[in-house]
């Protein structure tokens, strides 16, 4: 039987279990949102614990194809304590507030366990 590997994006902070997490995931864009952790496509992870800031802007993201230009994004940037910054993209800033919002909440609840 396969088992995904999930693997950390700050080498010093991981989640016990990940695969336990991303199973009461919400899925927010490309993006899932556990209790302790985001996690991107390619199975890595930024555990919640690791976060110094977040910060909400706009940006744009390059597409190829029929389309080739620059399409606009609302982005997270989240911020480790050693300042070193992670971008997310999300389709629209309502998905980019509410992804904020969960992430708060759940770094807010670990804090009170």
């Amino acid at each position: 039987m396969f088992t995904k590997k999930y693997t950390s994006l700050v080498e010093s902070v991981t989640v016990n279990d990940p695969a336990a997490d991303i199973k009461t995931s919400q899925k927010m864009g490309r993006y899932k949102l556990g209790k302790y952790a985001i996690y991107q496509p390619d199975s890595r992870y930024l555990p919640y614990a690791a976060i110094n800031t977040i910060k909400q802007d706009k940006g744009t993201t390059h597409v190829t194809g029929c389309c080739i230009g620059c399409l606009p994004v609302d982005r997270l940037v989240i911020r480790l304590a050693d300042g070193k910054p992670f971008v997310f993209e999300f389709d629209s800033e309502e998905m980019a507030e509410k992804a904020v919002r969960w992430i708060e909440e759940c770094r807010t609840n670990a804090n009170n366990d």
